[in-house]
């Protein structure tokens, strides 16, 4: 039932007019089953989790140990260093923390 350009010229072809026919056809079909459901989201974000923790761990190993300078293949082929990426983990840690802080004082204001 999606309606025709024809259709949208006479509405007036604003925004609210297609927005209202978005509300509709939604209320109409309900759930779509092409979604994924939201337990399978939530365990690939777990799991997604646990590997970044993982990873994170063998690299600490790795440079406590004495071998940070040694380089290693990412799934992309290039070589990298395990003290290189210790300091990536640590600069994602810090920018997300500087976005929340920045996002904080914009909803304070």
């Amino acid at each position: 039932m999606q309606p025709d350009d024809e259709d949208l010229r006479r509405s007036g072809t604003d925004k609210a007019n297609r927005l209202r026919w978005a509300r509709t056809v939604l209320e109409r079909k309900g759930r779509s089953k092409n979604c994924y459901p939201s337990w399978i989201v939530t365990i690939g974000l777990i799991l997604g989790v646990l590997g970044l923790f993982a990873f994170t761990v063998s690299i600490l190993k790795k440079v406590q140990s004495g071998h940070g300078l040694d380089t290693y293949r990412t799934a992309a082929g290039v070589e990298f260093t395990y003290s290189g990426a210790l300091i990536l983990l640590v600069l994602i840690v810090v920018t997300l923390i500087a976005g929340f802080i920045i996002r904080y004082r914009k909803r304070l204001k």
